[in-house]
């Protein structure tokens, strides 16, 4: 299976990097991509940094945005090119398939991840430092770390759950980014509802509150709930892909 999974891991890794830098605008996309995220987003909430460095977890969420940009592809996109059955038709094992693509994507999504957690340290310490490292303590960085991976995961599950299914990439696409947004857009949209609604001495005696809290067993937490997720999601997915009903679809 090891060999399997080398095989997949070094085939998706080619068609990763056509689909994200084939041309010229695939290229400046993925730079844009890095720049709000890493540079522009950290420069509008950049001096929150020097009290709560802790927000660099946050930024673990991003990686939600890079993965569901790739990983429609991983059987619709197969589907379309006509290259699916081709790929189920060989000696691969179907755990070295399945597992190749998702741990390709994963890593994908992680990197970006990092790469973003990178460029938002050197913004704040650029813009904000005033003479000072800005920098999270080690737990944190660890959680920021493993956060990306697991959100990175859960995409990238649910992406393949979703694309083993789609007719079309198009149509993965749709399916993902309607589930993604509204995961995503919930709180931003409960959020000043809520601030309408409660009392601000509340919200006061609350913010006061939180500042006491040490974040880095809440970002474990979520860690542990979002390991829970991921495995309950690649279990649906482990359930979903059966090799002969992919072949007839």
């Amino acid at each position: 299976m090891i060999h399997d999974l080398r095989t997949i891991m070094w085939k998706e890794f080619k068609d990763l990097k056509q689909l994200l830098t084939g041309s010229f605008g695939q290229k400046a996309g993925l730079v844009f991509f890095l720049v709000v995220f890493g540079v522009f987003m950290p420069l509008q909430s950049g001096p929150a940094f020097r009290e709560a460095p802790f927000l660099l977890f946050v930024f673990s969420f991003m990686s939600l945005f890079s993965v569901i940009q790739v990983v429609p592809d991983s059987f619709a996109g197969e589907r379309e090119r006509h290259t699916l059955e081709t790929l189920l038709a060989t000696r691969l094992t179907d755990k070295g398939i399945l597992f190749g693509k998702i741990l390709t994507i994963i890593m994908y999504g992680w990197l970006m991840a990092v790469a973003i957690k990178i460029l938002v340290l050197l913004t704040v310490n650029t813009a904000f430092s005033e003479g000072e490292i800005i920098f999270p303590s080690l737990p944190v960085l660890i959680a920021s770390l493993l956060g990306g991976f697991l959100v990175s995961m859960f995409g990238t599950c649910t992406g393949v759950f979703i694309s083993m299914k789609a007719p079309t990439v198009r149509h993965a696409h749709q399916s993902l980014a309607w589930l993604v947004m509204g995961i995503w857009f919930m709180p931003i949209m409960i959020g000043p509802i809520l601030l309408r609604v409660i009392p601000q001495e509340t919200i006061r005696q609350v913010t006061g509150a939180v500042k006491q809290i040490n974040p880095v067993p809440i970002l474990f937490a979520v860690n542990f709930l979002l390991l829970l997720v991921n495995l309950v999601i690649l279990y649906f997915v482990l359930k979903r892909y059966k090799r002969t009903q992919l072949i007839l679809s």
